[in-house]
């Protein structure tokens, strides 16, 4: 009968708090600190943004309720602008008829009492924290516990869940990083220019790399476009060359399976065509140079597939950087990216929540993260077919929280035999060819770069490098069938089928 009691109020109640008081133990509580922190706050005005930044606002983080009580009011003070005294949070409790719960007059007053400055506030904050980490871990805890004893439960939905819970807690952690001070800004941009370090990792293709310096650490880069345009080819081709230097990768691949990536890597580092790994039909000499290619012995390129869920692969995405140490994460592709709470959500505001979790990825790892997207149809119906900002997928969060937004454009796809952005009187062929165009660049100014493609061996080359009379095939499907085919496939083969 008391296991079932506890049960029942660990499904409706404060899961930490009833999981310990029904062992007969207190949840975890540094109240005495608490005071103290509370106290530091009604004598010192500076210290109250340094408790929001620490507490992200969060009055739950104070196990007593009266504390929890004082410190929303001084919350609500401060969003109206009004001074935060002993005097105006006692005014504003009374006010909201709050004052009871905060303890009365005669509570508020006492907790400054044993406080003279506020020079171990940092100490205290972190030690108030802490216990309230720990009772967010036994909440976490105790709810799968009860859950998994449900034999109506879906254990993997349940460990997505679980994952994401625990992510929020990571997510407390990381936010209590000091802000750098405007000296440390200064010296890091001396040290720079100094010995002209660029904080990411290079891109290939000089053209590209020519205006973008690099993919930045802590930028978030989108790059996007229709099916068979080569958005997959060409980040491969990059991220391939980036790890092929000595920068460990992270390759979150949704929809190809680790094998085929590795066999478009395989088709880049030989020049053996994709069709040839196909079909099986490697002459002699070919698998002689796939016996002899030692660019895979120690490769530091991570692949990581069959993991759709946004929790799943922030988790991964944080082992990854503290296991293997990568400096650059690329995923493909956004649309197929899943939230475990998306019930009666709208796609719009489902990309929104994964777009800005990204961006926060690329800050707290300090890598550049590379995601793919996919267009909408507008495309299909505009003269010339260049994509732009406002055909983004389902969200203009994606262009917000973007630091970097790039499409691929591929014209001799759409049957289009010359470029139209030429110099006047100038009609340059489209063959072989296809076009970076940086649509966003928070750190410059947006530019067009046109490179050399190769389908049939995943990559992509300097401008004017002679194939000699190569055909660059297209896709197994016409532009017609490519603009009827379903939102969510992301064809993206060129040439190049398993």
């Amino acid at each position: 009968m008391a296991q079932k009691e506890t049960l029942t109020s660990l499904i409706s109640g404060d899961f930490a708090k009833e999981m310990a008081l029904s062992t007969g133990r207190i949840p975890p509580n540094a109240i005495d600190f608490e005071r103290l922190v509370i106290g530091t706050a009604l004598i010192e005005k500076s210290a109250i943004e340094k408790i929001k930044k620490r507490f992200a606002g969060k009055d739950e983080v104070f196990y007593d309720p009266r504390h929890q009580s004082i410190f929303k009011a001084m919350i609500d003070l401060q969003s109206k602008d009004y001074p935060v005294d002993i005097m105006t949070v006692i005014q504003e409790l009374r006010r909201i008829e709050k004052l009871s719960n905060a303890g009365g007059d005669h509570y508020v007053i006492e907790l400054t009492m044993g406080v003279s400055s506020g020079a171990h506030l940092d100490y205290h904050l972190m030690m108030v924290l802490q216990k309230y980490l720990a009772r967010k871990m036994i909440a976490n805890c105790a709810h799968a516990i009860d859950v998994l004893y449900r034999e109506s439960t879906d254990i993997f939905e349940e460990i997505d869940a679980h994952i994401g819970r625990m992510n929020e807690i990571e997510e407390v952690i990381a936010q209590q990083k000091d802000d750098k001070t405007s000296l440390q800004l200064h010296q890091e941009l001396i040290e720079q220019q100094k010995l002209k370090v660029i904080p990411g990792i290079p891109s290939k293709h000089k053209s590209v790399e020519s205006k973008l310096r690099g993919w930045r650490d802590g930028d978030m880069i989108v790059i996007a476009g229709r099916p068979a345009m080569g958005k997959t080819t060409f980040v491969l081709d990059d991220v391939f060359h980036a790890a092929k230097k000595g920068h460990p990768v992270g390759f979150f691949s949704l929809e190809m399976s680790a094998g085929q990536l590795h066999t478009k890597m395989v088709s880049n580092e030989t020049e053996i065509g994709g069709n040839t790994f196909r079909d099986m039909s490697l002459s002699d000499l070919e698998m002689q140079k796939l016996y002899e290619t030692s660019t895979f012995d120690n490769l530091p390129f991570h692949i990581v597939e069959n993991t759709n869920n946004l929790n799943q692969i922030l988790a991964k995405a944080r082992l990854l950087k503290k296991e293997k140490g990568v400096k650059m994460i690329v995923i493909d592709y956004l649309q197929l990216i899943e939230i475990s709470d998306s019930k009666g959500k709208s796609d719009n505001s489902v990309v929104s929540v994964i777009s800005r979790k990204l961006k926060l990825l690329a800050l707290e790892l300090q890598v550049p993260v590379i995601v793919l997207s996919q267009l909408s149809r507008e495309v299909e119906k505009r003269p010339g077919k260049r994509p732009q900002l406002s055909d983004l997928r389902d969200s203009g969060a994606i262009e917000q929280d973007a630091d970097v937004v790039g499409f691929l454009f591929r014209p001799e796809y759409y049957k289009i035999d010359t470029w139209d952005n030429d110099s006047d009187g100038e009609e340059t062929s489209t063959k072989n060819e296809a076009e970076f165009m940086c649509a966003k660049f928070r750190n410059g100014s947006i530019f067009e770069s046109r490179l050399s493609f190769r389908g049939d061996i995943s990559k992509f080359f300097d401008t004017g490098t002679d194939f000699g009379g190569y055909e660059n095939p297209l896709p197994f499907s016409t532009p017609a069938q490519a603009f009827d085919a379903p939102e969510n496939l992301d064809d993206d083969n060129d040439g190049f089928r398993f």
